[in-house]
């Protein structure tokens, strides 16, 4: 696998990608049917971790960076961005338009649009150009990391929190006031840190 990546990381890429979905559907197949867990280990990794959607950003990413027509053309179009948003907020609503087992990797495709289409062409169509959103963006790695913890630990703190939209709104504003926080602060004293020596390079 290493000489693999040392020749082509894309076809490493894409062959990890087919591994862990195909991983995935493995373990959705056998719970149909056993209606059992296939193993908790693996579960987590092709249903938690979601390293195949991972790897379908950094295909994203080869693709773009070799320009590649028919992708650049599908990726800066108005209607596939249109469609993306479109998802994203039947998504939010709870409104599932996709079968839950390829879900993640179809969401995922549409991120794809969103992040990279507009720098094919600056194409988009919403703008995200604003303080607010751009300040999310810069610790947008530090929610994604810290996010699944802060979830955990208020779940155990918030134990006597009523079942009700005022319960959950309010469970839901301390995780999300809370990840925000965090990852502002490893922002500060972490990340600037490594930022400041790769642009120094």
């Amino acid at each position: 696998m290493l000489m693999l990546y040392k020749r082509n990381p894309f076809k490493l890429c894409l062959f990890l990608a087919f591994v862990f979905f195909t991983l995935k559907i493995i373990v959705y197949l056998y719970q149909q049917k056993y209606s059992s867990n296939f193993s908790e280990t693996i579960y987590r990794i092709v249903t938690v971790n979601r390293f195949q959607c991972i790897f379908i950003g950094v295909i994203g990413a080869f693709l773009l960076h070799k320009k590649e027509p028919f992708f650049c053309r599908i990726l800066s179009s108005r209607f596939t961005q249109f469609i993306s948003w479109i998802c994203f907020g039947c998504a939010i609503f709870n409104i599932n338009l996709f079968p839950s087992v390829i879900s993640q990797e179809i969401y995922s495709l549409f991120a794809l649009s969103l992040i990279l289409g507009p720098i094919v062409n600056g194409k988009r169509f919403f703008c995200a150009n604003y303080s607010g959103l751009v300040f999310v963006g810069s610790i947008s790695y530090g929610l994604y990391v810290y996010h699944p913890l802060v979830i955990f630990w208020i779940s155990k703190i918030f134990t006597n929190v009523p079942s009700s939209p005022i319960g959950y709104f309010f469970t839901y504003v301390a995780c999300a006031g809370t990840s925000l926080l965090v990852a502002f602060i490893s922002y500060e004293t972490i990340e600037k840190k490594f930022l400041k020596n790769k642009v120094s390079k």
